[in-house]
């Protein structure tokens, strides 16, 4: 199935993405420490991405579109957040449930990279969770083929 999206990721290995994600989280703790813990998820996530351009990231890039289309289907998502290279989901919910673990992995398989991380803004701190998977898109062509 055909997948376009107008960014490209590096291939972050966990040192790198952890070093990375050492920064991001500093400013995610600063933002939800002034926003406080119930505003939307937009809120966050320009203050977020306002804060890593003043740090000096490069790229920083929200609402970035990804399309999967094959034959008449067409479906398209968008990914909240990448910072430095790194893909970030960002919510603001009671707590981080199975269903935002399958949301950022499916976008991790469309994109074919290793790591992303969850963020969320409503818990009494910033709740964070790496999710990362071994499989290659090679890897998982099998999971795609009807039985």
């Amino acid at each position: 199935m055909p997948v376009h999206c107008p960014v490209s990721f590096p291939n972050l290995s966990a040192a790198e993405f952890e070093k990375l994600d050492y920064r991001v989280m500093g400013h995610a703790y600063a933002s939800q420490n002034e926003l406080g813990r119930l505003c939307d998820e937009c809120a966050y996530k320009a203050d977020l991405k306002a804060r890593l351009l003043a740090d000096g990231f490069q790229p920083v890039l929200t609402e970035i579109p990804v399309t999967a289309a094959h034959r008449d289907f067409s479906k398209k998502y968008f990914l909240d957040l990448v910072a430095g290279g790194a893909l970030y989901e960002l919510k603001a919910d009671a707590n981080l449930v199975g269903e935002h673990d399958a949301q950022l992995l499916n976008y991790m398989f469309l994109l074919g990279i290793q790591r992303g991380k969850l963020l969320n803004f409503h818990a009494a701190k910033v709740q964070g969770k790496i999710i990362a998977t071994s499989l290659t898109p090679e890897d998982r062509r099998p999971f795609y083929r009807r039985q």
